[in-house]
């Protein structure tokens, strides 16, 4: 098996499997087909793969080769356990010889069993933070997946790892921008209802809150930055309702870290750092509930005890919450404090919602952007990656008069054996043939 060719046209094939795909489920059907069918010829041995991939902690996505894998990936969502989801978590291979005798996963091993397939072999890919993901082989025969047959995957995998985070990127950038043209669309009909909203709440504020959100408006086809945008929203929030301390913005990142984007008042950064301390708290609740949140008063508000006294100590006796929402999920909150208890009512709630609806395109729109940046950083980083690999490749082949693939087994290897990254074996051995000067 040591001498089985990867193939010089494999990273070309899979980069076609990205272009010919428009989502990222059919790209990861078509991944695992084709990977059944590779490694099946690689080894000699019918082959089953499934992937998995998890984004953003929450949203799990499995796709398989075959009907089998259905059933599979159905007991891997229920159970929460699997060897895909065990390297996912772990970032190292996992192989079960024989599903027969496995005890740490007896509910998918019997069902791999009863598809008539004896060992696993889960590889993880690397992909970008905030997503993780898994390649799993199974083979007819206990015993399938000795040491070279591994070897061989993790190569496979390590090339698959990259078109994988390229669909990823893609996929993010293309949701990213058709909310962009839906929050685009509905623009008018925002800045409309802020006139409404603002008729409803009696304010004579009609004329001056079209004319923030004309000025927001242009901010979005400037080159100014989203930062100078949401100092805008917020310090038009606190102006927009009487009464009103401050005003702020909190971004939730995929990792559940949290910070204050922009706040008219340094009273809003301190009641806001204390719910992020705390890890709860009426901004974080709109956050994680989608729905709007309002305190009365909270010296007698019961729903988070500590934070109402850190509250009331800084003198903010009201507080009201939007979430801003982007499609299905919530990018963080906008929110209004108060030095008097019952300072915002309903009528508020509506015209807050009108701010964070504002709010997030901002966010949207440099997300997109940043999301197409960091799509271009991570091909010159891939280019770059490629290029030392090569040049070790290139070392070892003439060192040892080895083929490519077969150096490219070795350096696998070796990657295993010291703990260490593709790149940085790569590297290593590319530093150590320089001259000395």
């Amino acid at each position: 098996m040591r001498g089985v060719r990867l193939g010089p046209y494999l990273g070309e094939h899979l980069q076609d499997l990205v272009l010919d795909n428009t989502d990222v489920p059919g790209f990861l059907h078509e991944l695992a087909v084709f990977s059944a069918r590779f490694i099946g010829k690689a080894t000699g041995l019918p082959m089953l793969c499934a992937v998995t991939l998890l984004r953003d902690r929450r949203s799990l996505t499995a796709a398989g080769s075959g009907p089998e894998t259905r059933l599979l990936d159905e007991i891997q969502k229920t159970t929460g356990q699997s060897p895909s989801l065990a390297a996912l978590d772990s970032g190292q291979t996992v192989s079960v010889p024989d599903t027969r005798s496995d005890t740490l996963w007896p509910r998918y091993s019997r069902a791999v069993t009863r598809s008539r397939r004896l060992s696993i072999l889960a590889v993880p890919l690397v992909l970008n933070p905030g997503s993780t993901a898994a390649m799993s082989f199974f083979a007819p025969e206990s015993g399938a997946f000795d040491e070279e047959a591994i070897v061989i995957c993790e190569a496979f995998a390590f090339r698959a790892g990259k078109a994988v985070r390229l669909a990823v990127r893609i996929g993010a950038s293309r949701d990213l921008n058709e909310d962009l043209l839906e929050a685009m669309k509905s623009r008018t009909n925002i800045n409309l209802a802020s006139g409404i909203a603002s008729m409803a709440v009696k304010l004579p504020l009609a004329d001056e809150l079209a004319a923030i959100f004309a000025r927001a408006s242009e901010l979005l086809l400037t080159d100014e930055t989203v930062s100078r945008a949401l100092e805008l929203i917020t310090a038009a929030a606190e102006v927009a309702v009487p009464g009103a301390a401050g005003a702020g913005v909190t971004l939730i990142d995929a990792d559940g870290r949290k910070r204050t984007a922009s706040a008219s008042n340094p009273l809003v950064q301190l009641a806001d750092a204390r719910q992020y301390e705390l890890g709860q708290g009426p901004c974080i609740l709109a956050w994680a509930s989608g729905e709007p949140v309002l305190v009365n008063d909270a010296v007698n508000d019961q729903r988070w005890p500590e934070w109402a006294r850190a509250a009331a100590e800084l003198g903010l006796r009201s507080s009201v919450s939007a979430p801003l929402l982007a499609g299905g999920s919530a990018l963080g909150a906008v929110k209004l404090y108060a030095r008097r208890e019952n300072s915002f009512d309903h009528n508020t709630v509506r015209l807050l919602e009108l701010f964070a609806a504002q709010a997030t395109i901002f966010l949207i729109n440099v997300q997109a952007r940043e999301s197409a940046r960091t799509i271009s950083e991570d091909l010159r980083d891939a280019l770059a990656h490629r290029e030392i690999i090569a040049v070790a490749k290139g070392i070892l082949m003439a060192r040892h008069g080895l083929d490519e693939d077969t150096a490219m087994q070795d350096l696998l290897m070796e990657s295993r054996r010291a703990r260490k990254s593709l790149r940085d074996v790569s590297a290593e051995l590319v530093s150590s043939t320089r001259h000395p000067r």
